[in-house]
């Protein structure tokens, strides 16, 4: 995959933050528990690991908003593998691109935080860079350094819109801080399934709107 990737994709060139946010909780809704679990799992790493290990645990929300992505709402009544299976899977995935996964989380933050050295609209905006990093790893195979200059480019298309998309992020979760350790397990979550929304709309995935249902009968107006 070349570095040039994310320019070649179609897509809208400009952000739409509200609307993200908007599908990432109606995604979060849709699965609740499993939602929760895994952003438990992603904050206690990050406890845990006092931020070392920020790659990997946010590679593992987005590893389930690209599952989401890639498989749709699943339908209960339909065959699919349990909730269990699919959350291993993500698991593996999320593992087997580890060093990738760490390398790209600690440049992330290091870069963020010189921006934020500078006054924190350079941080905001260097971290808006790279919102689709981990993305790019998992989806597509990138290694650490390929997958940020990826995200990069892509956010050049908005840098404005996508800096107010992350000043979003970063309010909401935020909040989720005010609310200790069970806040940040919604937030984390749900702005993860709003960046993964974001990255199939930028690549150009987004779903035609299913056409409209045509009567079956012809409608008469008296």
């Amino acid at each position: 995959m070349s570095n040039s990737a994310a320019e070649r994709v179609p897509g809208p060139t400009r952000a739409r933050g509200s609307y993200w946010l908007g599908k990432g909780w109606d995604w979060f809704v849709e699965d609740v528990g499993v939602y929760l679990l895994v952003g438990f799992l992603a904050v206690l790493v990050l406890t845990l690991s006092q931020g070392l290990f920020y790659g990997p645990a946010i590679a593992l929300t987005a590893a389930v908003g690209l599952r989401r992505v890639r498989d749709g709402k699943v339908d209960p009544a339909a065959e699919a593998p349990s909730w269990t299976v699919r959350l291993q899977e993500d698991l593996n995935a999320t593992l087997s691109a580890f060093l990738p996964t760490f390398l790209s989380g600690l440049l992330i933050l290091l870069f963020s935080a010189v921006g934020l050295v500078f006054l924190i609209v350079p941080g905001v905006v260097i971290f808006s860079m790279y919102l689709f990093t981990f993305h790019f790893i998992l989806d597509q195979g990138q290694d650490f350094w390929q997958a940020m200059e990826s995200s990069r480019r892509l956010v050049a298309r908005d840098y404005f819109g996508f800096s107010v998309f992350t000043l979003l992020l970063v309010g909401i979760n935020l909040l989720g801080i005010l609310f200790f350790f069970i806040g940040s397990i919604f937030t984390i979550m749900i702005s993860m399934l709003a960046v993964t929304a974001a990255y199939r709309d930028c690549q150009g995935t987004e779903p035609e709107p299913e056409p409209a249902q045509l009567p079956a009968a012809p409608i008469v107006i008296e």
